[in-house]
């Protein structure tokens, strides 16, 4: 019998999660690439190379913390955010049924949770306290301004599901941001 998540060391949270991680990558027709951990805080993130240049992020979200409405909502913005801006967002990958999320229910996994694969863009990190010079406070500037225009002008479709991220979204006990939680499963 598997011990639950929650009573796992570090370590062993990361195998159980890289388990889950190959098992949700089945859906998506990328059964024997290179996992990496990027994150494992909220929810588990990791960088998937498959070869000949093809990389791609699979996150597994830890329950609770967003539904499948959520995360279909996001990749449908981002799709529109690409096409109707040209700006360089991940693109959300279908599985091999031709759905956006997959859902996993099986051993090592305490509460289904859901999965998606968006592809990987090449960047760098940058702090924010760093001094960002002239031309990239520009840059950023006029990248941010295009997003904001973009939502203004956005008509989402009826079905269309994110939450709130007022000051009760973010900080009170509705919220289901509760950040600090470890990706659990």
């Amino acid at each position: 019998m598997l011990r639950s998540f929650a009573h796992l060391s570090h370590t062993e949270r990361v195998d159980r999660l890289q388990h889950v991680a190959r098992s949700a990558l089945r859906a998506y027709d990328l059964p024997d690439a290179q996992l990496t951990p990027l994150r494992i805080f909220n929810n588990a993130v990791f960088k998937v190379d498959v070869g000949h240049g093809q990389t791609y992020v699979l996150r597994l979200h830890r329950p609770g913390y967003r539904s499948i409405s959520h995360t279909r909502s996001e990749f449908r913005y981002l799709q529109a955010l690409r096409r109707d801006t040209g700006l360089a967002v991940p693109e959300p990958v279908c599985t091999r049924s031709g759905e956006l999320v997959t859902v996993l229910s099986r051993d090592g996994v305490d509460t289904p949770l859901h999965c998606d694969v968006l592809t990987w863009l090449d960047g760098t990190v940058c702090r924010l306290d760093a001094d960002l010079g002239s031309r990239a406070v520009y840059q950023l500037g006029a990248v941010l301004g295009r997003m904001h225009l973009h939502a203004q002008h956005f008509t989402p479709p009826p079905d269309f599901d994110l939450p709130c991220w007022d000051a009760d979204g973010l900080f009170t006990s509705v919220s289901s941001h509760q950040p600090g939680q470890v990706a659990g499963l």
